[in-house]
This record gives structure tokens, sequence and C-alpha cells, in this order.
């Protein structure tokens, strides 16, 4: 219960010393899933040093290892990336199932694992604790917004309004990549302005309206780190046109305010 209010508070960006001082023992729970919450909230409010991960991370690379030995006919016939996820949709409570049904399972623990990864590589490099690649590969596999053929593609409709005004002004971009290389789907980067990406905001990313979730910015920090730089763009600066506005008049009003963001990026 303590880890569940712990996560849900994380979540919202409150930072409660004293509780998640007790959560640290976690660690020691027996629920594989509430060690994952609690490592994920912990490293995501800046609240537990790496080496307090130790457990978790030695359990989870543990879950590889099985998965690469395990034998037997009908595991052979299935990857490394199938197993593990079949093994992260076992701690989230389902067993069996078609593949959308385990990825369905698997996917909140699979994303809390990425995070906890990239968190460990990129906020505490000097810090010998790693979670094996596998986990990125699963993630990559299963869960990736990003489809693994390179498609491109908008995630939303502001996100495709935003990426056609830069069009209009011919500025260099590609639309939904994974930054750093296996790392967050971004929506868009801006070819011509160095590690420069923007991330376009909807309403999913806030709660209680302007409060950013703690996801998105942790997202941000960890992109930060890998030595990109991360433009916010938030619904509520773009312009939402009434009914009868003219092209010309909605074309200058988007130039106007790709014209600012651009001048952030420099």
């Amino acid at each position: 219960k303590l880890i569940s209010l712990l996560w849900t508070l994380a979540t919202v960006g409150h930072r409660p010393p004293g509780l998640a001082e007790a959560c640290t023992r976690a660690f020691d729970a027996e629920a594989l899933s509430d060690q994952i919450q609690a490592g994920w909230s912990l490293l995501a409010l800046g609240l537990a040093p790496a080496e307090t991960m130790g457990p978790l991370v030695r359990k989870l690379n543990e879950l590889v290892d099985t998965a690469v030995d395990s034998g037997g006919q009908v595991d052979a016939e299935k990857s490394v990336n199938e197993k593990l996820a079949e093994s992260l949709a076992r701690i989230a409570g389902v067993r069996g199932g078609s593949r959308a049904e385990v990825a369905s399972a698997a996917a909140p623990l699979a994303t809390m694992i990425h995070a906890l990864q990239l968190g460990l590589e990129l906020e505490h490099a000097k810090q010998p604790l790693r979670l094996r690649s596998e986990f990125a590969d699963v993630w990559l596999d299963y869960l990736s917004p990003i489809a693994s053929s390179g498609t491109i593609y908008a995630s939303s409709i502001l996100h495709a309004q935003v990426s056609r005004a830069l069009a209009w002004r011919r500025v260099g971009h590609t639309n939904e990549l994974l930054v750093p290389a296996r790392g967050y789907p971004v929506d868009i980067i801006l070819s011509e302005r160095g590690r420069t990406v923007i991330d376009v905001l909807g309403p999913s990313h806030y709660r209680f309206g302007t409060m950013l979730k703690l996801s998105t910015s942790m997202k941000h920090r960890q992109i930060s780190k890998a030595g990109w730089h991360v433009i916010s763009l938030p619904w509520w600066e773009w312009p939402v046109h009434a009914e009868g506005t003219t092209e010309e008049a909605r074309l200058g009003v988007e130039r106007e305010l790709i014209q600012r963001l651009l001048a952030r990026a420099e």
C-alpha cells in the first residue's frame, strides 16, 4: 500500500521524503512488481541513489538469464523477447494469451523498466549497475509507439499541424524518432539545428490542467542528459482557429509561433 501511494504521488510530481525513505525497503519485498514501481518512483523523483537499486537490477537481470537458458520444445520456438515479455506479463498477474494480450499485460512494467534502464545509464553513469540490453529489445519489439519498420507518422493531430507549419517554413525536420538511440520517442527532431527536439505535449501529458506528469519531465531530463536540447510545446500555446479563419490568417499566426520556437532552438 505504501508503494502504491508513493507511485501515485510520484506520477503527479509530489516528493514525500518520509514516505520515500520508508519505501526504499520495498526492494526486499516479495512482489517484483512492487519493487519495479518503487524503483521507478524513487529514481524519477531523484530520491534514491543508484546503489539502492542493486537488488532490483539483479532480480530483473535474472529474468533475462532465465529467458535465455530456458529449454523445452515449446520454449525453443519462442524468441528471448517473447519469453521475457511473458515473464513480465506473469509478474503483472497474466498467464498465457495471445501476443497482443501478453504485450498489453507487460506494457506498464516494461515501460517503467525501460525508464529505469535509461536513468541508470544517463543519470548514474558512474555507477556499475546496468540492466540487460534485452529489456530495451523487448520494449522496442513489443511496446514502442514507433513502428520498427521506421514508418514516419504524427502522433496526434496537433503534432501533424506543427509538422505542417514547419514544412511551410521550409524547416528541415524528422517526425517520430527514438532519442537517444533505443531511448524515448520524440515528436520532432530539427535536423538543421543540431541535437534539438520539439516535444508536442497534448493534455494527456498533464495533470490538473498544467502540471506536467513526472513521466514526461523525467523523459525530458534524461534526453537532456544524453546531450539533446528539448523544446516543449504545450497544447495551449498552439492556436485554435475560429471557424471561417482564412488560410492566410491561419498561416500567419502559425508562422509567428514557429518563429518563436526556432528562436528557442538557437
